[in-house]
C-alpha cells in the first residue's frame, strides 16, 4: 500500500511538472513564434501517419483534426512526465534535503538527462535539433524553451517530491519541506489549467478557421448564397502551424541565391516599390471533396510581383532547372524552373481590399502563387528563393502527396444539398440549384445538371466572368429544377473545363493527386403532402367506485 501511495504521488509530481514543461512549451509560441519542439513532434506525426488516415481526418474533422493531434500529443508529454517521475521516486533521486548540495546537484542532473534525452535522441528521431537535418528556421526557438522545460519539470518534481517523503528531521526542515510542496503544487497547478485551456484553445481556433464563412443567406446576387468573393476572415486556413506564424517586417528578409549571378536580398518596401500584378485567383486545398459540399476553396484579390521578374534580376544560371523556397516555419516547396517564370507565378503581399496586406494566417509577410496548382504548392512566411539544379521534395510531398499538385477539374452543389430540408421537394415544385466549379488556369467552359442519376443532362447558366471573376477563379452556376413524378433519385452535376475536357467521374480520395468524382445528392420527390399520421384517442381516465 504504501508503495503505492508513493507511486500516486510521484505521478502527481510527474503530472505538476509536466504541466510546468508544457507551459513553458506552449508559451514560446504564444506570440506567433517560430515553431518549437510540440510542433516539430506535430510535424514530424502528420508525415509518417499513414496519408490516407491523414486525408480521412481532414476529409471528417476539418480544422479540428490537427487540434485534435495536438492535443494528443500534449497528453502523451504528459504522460511520459508522469512516468518518468514515478521512476525517479523508486531511485530515489530527490530524496535528500531541499536546497543541500547533494539535492540540487539531483535537480540538475535530472534537468541536463531530460534535455539529453531530447536532444540526442527526440529531436533527431524527428529530423530536427543539434544532430538531426530537418530545416529548422530558428533553433533558438527550439533549444532555449527545451531547456527552460526541463530545469522547470526538475524543479517541480522535485519540490514537491520532498515534501511528502518521511524524516525524522526537526519540525523547522519539515516545515520548509511542506511549504516547498504547496508552492511547487500550486505553481504546477496553476501551469495546467493555463496550458489546458491554451492547447483546448488552440484547437478549437483551428476547428473556426475552417467553418462556413463565405455563405450569402439574401442570395441577393442570384447566383445562391455562396459570395463571389470569400471574405478574409472566412477564407480557407490550412497549414502545418498550429499558431499562426507572426514575422516581424523589420527584420524579414527575401532572400534569391543559389545558381545566380547576383545573390539579392529584398525588405517588404522593396518588392512593394516594383512593378505589380493584381488579380483575382481562387485557392483551393488538395484535401478538399469534389464529392462533398467542401470549405477548403476560396476566391480573393491578390497583388504582389510575378517571381521571374526576381529571377531576371538576378540572373539564372543555365544549369538551374528548379526554384527551392524556404519559409520562415520550416516548410519548404518546389517548382520547376519553367512553372516559377510563368505569368501567373507571383509573390504575393496583399489580400482583399487594395491595400491590405496579407494576415498571419494567409503567409505575411509574403506568399507564393502557382496558377492551376492546389495550395500545397503555394507556400506562406517565404523566405528564401534557392536556384538549383535538382529538385527537393516540397514538406507535403515527403508524405506522398503527389510533386506537382496540379489542379483537378472541380464542381460543387450548394443547393440542393443533404440535409434533410431541400433533399425532398414535391412534385412539379420549382426551385433554383446553386454551386460553383472550377479548374484552374484552364478556365471552366460548361457546368451540367442531371436530374435522373446521369442518364440525361442539361447544361446550367454560368455567372459572367468580370470584376472578381477571372480566368484565374471560380464561377459560379445556377439551373432551374423540377421534377415531374415522384421516386427517389439521385441530383448530378459535373463541369467541363477551358480545353473541353470534362472532370472525372470516377471517385477518387483526396490522397495523392487530389479528388474527383461528380457530386451527387440523393433526392427523395414526394407526389404530395405526406399524411400525418392519425392520433390515438385519449386513454380515458381511471374512474373509482
Amino acid at each position: 500500500m504504501t508503495t503505492g501511495r508513493h507511486a500516486m504521488r510521484d505521478g502527481m509530481a510527474g503530472l505538476l511538472g509536466g504541466a510546468s514543461a508544457l507551459a513553458m512549451l506552449l508559451a514560446a509560441r504564444t506570440g506567433g513564434g517560430p515553431p518549437g519542439v510540440l510542433e516539430l513532434i506535430a510535424d514530424a506525426v502528420v508525415l509518417r501517419v499513414p496519408p490516407w488516415l491523414f486525408a480521412a481526418a481532414v476529409a471528417s474533422l476539418g480544422g479540428l483534426a490537427k487540434g485534435l493531434l495536438f492535443a494528443g500529443i500534449c497528453a502523451g508529454f504528459l504522460t511520459f512526465a508522469m512516468l518518468t517521475a514515478v521512476v525517479l521516486g523508486r531511485l530515489g533521486v530527490f530524496a535528500g534535503q531541499p536546497r543541500t548540495p547533494a539535492w540540487i546537484a539531483s535537480w540538475m542532473a535530472v534537468a541536463a538527462g531530460l534535455a539529453a534525452v531530447g536532444e540526442l535522441l527526440v529531436l533527431p528521431a524527428i529530423g530536427a535539433g543539434i544532430l538531426g537535418t530537418g530545416i529548422v528556421s530558428d533553433q533558438a526557438a527550439v533549444h532555449v524553451p527545451l531547456v527552460l522545460a526541463c530545469l522547470t519539470y526538475a524543479a517541480i518534481v522535485s519540490a514537491w517530491s520532498v515534501g511528502g517523503v518521511s524524516t525524522s528531521a526537526p519540525s523547522s526542515s519539515v516545515s520548509r519541506r511542506k511549504l516547498l510542496a504547496v508552492v511547487a503544487g500550486a505553481a504546477g497547478s496553476i501551469a495546467f489549467v493555463w496550458s489546458s485551456a491554451t492547447v483546448v484553445s488552440r484547437a478549437l481556433a483551428g476547428a473556426a478557421k475552417a467553418l462556413p464563412g463565405s455563405r450569402d443567406p439574401a442570395g441577393a446576387d442570384g447566383f445562391g448564397f455562396t459570395r463571389a468573393v470569400t471574405p478574409v476572415e472566412s477564407f480557407y486556413v490550412v497549414s502545418k502551424d498550429y499558431v499562426a506564424l507572426r514575422v516581424d517586417p523589420a527584420t524579414w528578409r527575401l532572400m534569391v541565391k543559389g545558381l545566380v549571378d547576383m545573390p539579392h536580398a529584398y525588405t517588404l518596401d522593396e518588392l512593394r516599390s516594383l512593378p505589380s500584378h493584381e488579380a483575382y485567383r481562387t485557392l483551393q486545398c488538395i484535401s478538399a471533396s469534389s464529392i462533398s459540399r467542401s470549405e477548403l476553396i476560396g476566391n480573393q484579390r491578390w497583388k504582389g510581383v510575378r517571381l521571374r521578374d526576381l529571377l531576371d534580376v538576378a540572373g539564372v544560371h543555365p544549369a538551374a532547372t528548379f526554384v527551392l523556397l524556404r519559409c520562415a516555419d520550416g516548410y519548404h516547396e518546389s517548382l520547376r524552373l519553367d512553372v516559377a517564370v510563368e505569368d501567373e507565378t507571383w509573390l504575393a503581399y496583399e489580400m482583399g481590399p487594395p491595400g491590405t496586406l496579407l494576415t498571419p494566417d494567409h503567409g505575411f509577410p509574403l506568399r507564393l502563387l502557382v496558377a492551376d496548382r492546389y495550395g500545397m504548392k503555394q507556400p506562406k512566411y517565404v523566405t528564401d528563393v534557392i536556384l538549383s539544379d535538382r529538385d527537393e521534395p516540397g514538406w507535403w510531398v515527403k508524405g506522398g502527396w503527389q510533386t506537382d499538385a496540379t489542379v483537378r477539374t472541380y464542381c460543387r452543389i450548394d443547393i440542393p444539398a443533404a440535409d434533410g430540408i431541400s433533399d425532398g421537394v414535391l412534385v412539379g415544385y420549382e426551385f433554383t440549384a446553386f454551386g460553383v466549379a472550377s479548374a484552374g488556369d484552364r478556365g471552366v467552359s460548361r457546368v451540367e445538371i442531371s436530374l435522373d442519376d446521369g442518364r440525361s443532362w442539361r447544361d446550367a447558366d454560368l455567372e459572367p466572368l468580370g470584376g472578381p471573376l477571372g480566368p484565374l477563379t471560380w464561377v459560379r452556376w445556377r439551373a432551374p429544377v423540377r421534377f415531374d413524378k415522384p421516386g427517389n433519385t439521385r441530383f448530378v452535376a459535373r463541369a467541363t473545363d477551358g480545353t473541353g475536357t470534362v472532370q472525372d467521374d470516377p471517385i477518387e480520395d483526396a490522397f495523392p493527386r487530389g479528388s474527383s468524382g461528380f457530386p451527387r445528392v440523393p433526392m427523395t420527390i414526394y407526389a404530395g403532402i405526406p399524411d400525418r399520421p392519425a392520433q390515438a384517442p385519449p386513454t380515458p381516465a381511471p374512474t373509482t367506485g
